[in-house]
This record gives structure tokens, sequence and C-alpha cells, in this order.
């Protein structure tokens, strides 16, 4: 089972965020929702969480991956509407 997490981060930082995110084999999936806005959607695989959250927290400092809400709700860090897109 996944557990989706958005994120926001500088546009110059979406390959090499998805690059180190899909390189722990097993842990997570990264979708770019919106790529002028640099909005994702990271799919984490339930029993990979703790793992995925220690990740995230040093993407966060070196890279400035911030939370974002959810598909479908303002993103109040884009300040816009996020779209679905499959």
């Amino acid at each position: 089972m996944m557990t989706d997490r958005y994120y926001r981060l500088e546009r110059k930082n979406i390959a090499i965020v998805q690059f180190i995110i899909e390189g722990y084999d097993g842990m997570a999936i990264m979708t770019t929702m919106d790529s002028q806005l640099a909005c994702l959607c990271i799919s984490v695989v339930q029993s990979q969480l703790g793992n995925f959250d220690l990740l995230a927290d040093d993407l966060r400092k070196t890279y400035g991956l911030i939370p974002c809400s959810p598909l479908g709700l303002l993103c109040e860090s884009c300040k816009r509407r996020v779209k679905h897109t499959d």
C-alpha cells in the first residue's frame, strides 16, 4: 500500500530530487504534478514511511523540499490549484 505526500521545491531541483528518491529502490515514486510550479506527489510504500521521513528531512535541508497541500486543494505554497494528471 502507498501513501501520497505532496511537496514543492525549486524547479531546478526536480530532476535531482527524483533521482535521489527513486534511487532508494522500493521506497517511493515521484510524480511532477505541475512542472512550472514544481508541485510534486511522492507515493511512499507504507512500510518505508519512517525511512522516507528521514530522507525528506534531508532533502528539505539540501534542496528546499517543502510540504504542499494535497491534490485538488489550494496549495498554500503555490497559491494556485493543483491539477490531477493521470
